[in-house]
């Protein structure tokens, strides 16, 4: 009789080549949006202390609230369907 079959999720079997989740570039990219979010965040909050017009402050804000949430959004996704493409190959090579 064979030896024991190793299990799809054993450690060995991780990154095995069949396109093991989403690249490494599109977790960097999430995670370099957050801290420049972060640092935009505090400009915005000082040019919110300046003595521009309330409409140029508001333009500002929503640019900046909406810019982030949709590259955000794109490489949230870009993760969630690089993950769902390496399952379904990984389900056909198993």
């Amino acid at each position: 009789m064979a030896g024991p079959r190793s299990s799809p999720h054993s450690v060995s079997s991780l990154g095995a080549g069949y396109g093991s989740g989403p690249p490494c570039w599109c977790w960097a990219v999430n995670i370099g949006l957050g801290y420049g979010q972060n640092a935009v965040r505090g400009l915005i909050w000082t040019f919110g202390q300046t003595e521009a017009s309330q409409f140029t402050k508001n333009l500002v804000f929503f640019v900046f609230i909406f810019s982030f949430a949709m590259l955000r959004l794109w490489v949230t996704l870009s993760i969630v369907t690089f993950g769902l493409k390496a399952s379904y190959v990984y389900g056909e090579n198993d």
